[in-house]
């Protein structure tokens, strides 16, 4: 199953429900000043996109120019048993307290 959900204002996403797992797309854009991790990327023309880890549940997706980087997208994972117990909100909301500290996170490592 694939759904999309509207959060407040403009704020949207998909969930995709599968077997065993789910996981949320979720719609979000921050140009940042540092280079995460790829862990996964695909380049077209002079732009790259690029998955990274942000915890053992939640992915950032960014795309890279000469000139910026930004995120666009997070991605939440969980198992099914989750899914059932959690909404929309509460997810979009974790996710949101899980790249905050990964970025306050990565500065500090990198200028410790």
């Amino acid at each position: 199953m694939i759904e999309e959900f509207l959060l407040d204002g403009n704020q949207r996403g998909i969930k995709v429900l599968t077997d065993n797992e789910a996981f949320y797309s979720i719609d979000y854009y921050e140009k940042i000043d540092f280079e995460p991790e790829c862990i996964k990327k695909v380049s077209i023309n002079n732009l790259e996109l690029c998955y990274f880890n942000i915890n053992e549940r939640c992915k950032g997706l960014m795309v890279k120019s000469s000139d910026f980087i930004e995120i666009i997208s997070l991605r939440y994972f969980m198992d099914k048993e989750e899914y059932n117990k959690i909404s929309d909100k509460e997810i979009y909301t974790r996710c949101l307290e899980l790249i905050n500290n990964f970025k306050l996170n990565y500065k500090k490592e990198q200028n410790p």
